[in-house]
């Protein structure tokens, strides 16, 4: 998601996707990803 007004680019991630589920970093992504890789 991208807009080249930042205003409207930063409404999103903090209004309307907190509302639809989870929000999460890049690296907290992959760190979870790398943390469930090792689970046996």
């Amino acid at each position: 998601m991208a807009d080249p007004d930042p205003d409207s680019h930063r409404h999103s991630p903090e209004r309307v996707f907190p509302r639809l589920g989870e929000t999460a970093t890049s690296a907290e992504v992959i760190g979870f990803l790398d943390r469930a890789a090792r689970r046996p």
